[in-house]
């Protein structure tokens, strides 16, 4: 029997959050989530949600997906980290993966999130 994941989404756009879950869905990955779209909210919930994993956008307005990394990789590195956004070329992507993200999967590209999961 698989697992119940606990993910955390930081995400500001509530239409790829949708896309995210149906993707997950497809992947036929048990999971319930947690959506967020701001620092604080991020960081109640590494610690109030207990996370398996999260799913981040690259840019938010007052916070970065890399902010957020940043924050997982010093405090609850065990997490697995994927970025997940529209904004990502190769040479960012790169940078996403020597800052510590486990993984990164393009909006253009979802449906590679539940592979990339599942890994």
């Amino acid at each position: 029997m698989q697992k119940e994941l606990k993910i955390l989404m930081l995400e500001d756009n509530a239409y790829d959050a949708k896309l995210n879950i149906i993707q997950l869905n497809k992947g036929r990955i048990k999971f319930v989530h947690k959506l967020v779209d701001n620092k604080a909210d991020f960081i109640a919930s590494l610690t109030e949600y207990q996370p398996d994993i999260i799913l981040s956008d690259f840019s938010l307005p007052q916070f970065t997906g890399l902010d957020a990394l940043e924050i997982v990789k010093n405090k609850y590195p065990e997490i697995p980290f994927i970025m997940v956004t529209g904004s990502l070329d190769e040479e960012t992507a790169v940078l996403c993966m020597k800052q510590g993200a486990w993984d990164y999967v393009i909006k253009d590209h979802i449906v590679r999130l539940g592979p990339a999961l599942k890994m």
